[in-house]
Order: structure tokens, then sequence, then C-alpha cells
């Protein structure tokens, strides 16, 4: 991954990455998931997230669908930003 990666991209990443570590239930939700956050995200970079961009997005997904979603994509997002420290 680079700064030029796209959100979205490293989401789908995270997704293909989880595969045989996690059930496969568990990884239907995380694709689920980001099958609706990867377009609220936009073109975001990997270099344009701040905190306060992810709570931005975060208060997006919130209102636009639900407190739960906003949980859901909370574990997405945390998920796939770890995996750039891997």
């Amino acid at each position: 991954m680079t700064p030029s990666t796209t959100l979205s991209m490293l989401l789908e990443a995270w997704v293909a990455d989880r595969r045989g570590d996690v059930r496969p239930q568990t990884v239907r939700i995380y694709a689920d998931t980001v099958r609706w956050l990867a377009p609220m995200a936009g073109g975001l970079t990997v270099a344009e997230l701040t905190p306060a961009r992810i709570k931005r997005l975060l208060d997006d997904v919130e209102q636009r669908r639900s407190a739960s979603a906003r949980k859901q994509a909370r574990v997405a997002l945390k998920g796939a930003l770890a995996s750039i420290h891997r």
C-alpha cells in the first residue's frame, strides 16, 4: 500500500486478507460492509485519512444508514488501517 492507495482498495484488500483467518460468515459480513462503505468513502486516499476525516465518514454512515452500520464501518476501517502496519 502507498499513500495514493484509495480507501476502497485498502478495504477490499483487507477483506481478501481475512479469508482463511476468520469464519466464512464473518468474511461475508466484512464484504457486505465494504460493498456499501467503499462508495461512501469516495476516492479518499490513505494519505488523506485523518482522525477528523474518518469521524466525518463514520458520522455520514450513521446519518445515512444507522448506528449499527457505523459500528460495522468502524470495525472495517480499524482492521483495514491496522493491516497497513503488518
